[in-house]
């Protein structure tokens, strides 16, 4: 479903939203101010605000972390990250071929 993150809780507003889509890579931040990385396996639906998201060709990295790994959110611009998604896409169809 999800990874809870650990570290310095953020501060979550004090009240959930009404039910909306999710994506894998969404960064959930329930009122306890955990945040959660949906990951493949998410729920379809959810109603705690999402504060980020994870770019897709990230996401291979994340599902291989390990309980207690570090590691750090960096602003990726949308063109870049499609950028990224087209390289992972070509590198995958190289291996296909």
């Amino acid at each position: 479903m999800g990874y809870r993150l650990e570290g310095p809780g953020l501060e979550a507003p004090g009240e959930e939203l009404l039910s909306f889509g999710l994506v894998a890579g969404a960064v959930q931040l329930p009122s306890g101010g955990q945040p959660i990385l949906l990951m493949a396996d998410h729920q379809t639906a959810g109603g705690y605000p999402v504060v980020i998201t994870v770019a897709s060709a990230s996401m291979p990295v994340a599902a291989q972390l390990a309980p207690g790994d570090e590691f750090s959110f960096a602003e990726t611009p949308i063109e870049t990250a499609l950028q990224m998604r087209a390289a992972q896409r070509e590198g995958l169809d190289l291996l296909m071929s």
